[in-house]
């Protein structure tokens, strides 16, 4: 467009009528971001109209995929921080909530002094805090995971037998 954006109208065309006048968009200047309040879950069409400031418009058509926040949360992984590898079933492994979303993913584990313990691909929820078949001693660890679409945690993890 060749003025400055002024204006910018987001119009669902795929909902019931009076649809639209549920939804609010807020856009972002200093990003090529769009906040969407009051959609509906699943794929969504929109049109797009961007005003200039000598009056000119542009229109064109969206179809995105709305997911809730919660959703969204659901799908991170979570690292519980603490286990307690003593054989009484509880926390007996290094457990990573929603690992089976990550199938292409490493875990590397060093102790206090920056010794690598574990590097395991495709990692099961299966370490034990042991190192060549020996149990490693109580304390802390530092992990870091990774996997595809530039996936990457760190943190540590407490060992107490």
């Amino acid at each position: 467009m060749p003025g400055k954006v002024v204006g910018m109208n987001i119009i669902p065309t795929n909902g019931p009528s009076g649809a639209a006048s549920n939804v609010m968009a807020t856009v972002i200047p200093t990003s090529n971001e769009v906040i969407f309040q009051g959609l509906r879950e699943g794929l969504q069409e929109f049109e797009v109209v961007v005003t200039d400031e000598y009056g000119i418009t542009d229109t064109t058509k969206y179809i995105i995929t709305v997911t809730s926040r919660a959703d969204t949360e659901s799908k991170r992984i979570e690292l519980y921080n603490a286990i307690s590898p003593n054989g009484d079933g509880v926390n007996d492994v290094l457990v990573i909530k929603n690992i089976e979303r990550y199938g292409e993913n490493t875990i590397r584990i060093f102790d206090r002094w920056g010794s690598e313990v574990l590097r395991q691909s495709d990692y099961k929820n299966d370490w034990n805090a042991t190192w060549n078949g020996n149990d490693l001693p109580d304390g802390t660890y530092f992990y870091i995971f990774t996997a595809a679409n530039d996936v990457r945690e760190s943190g540590y993890i407490e060992v107490k037998r």
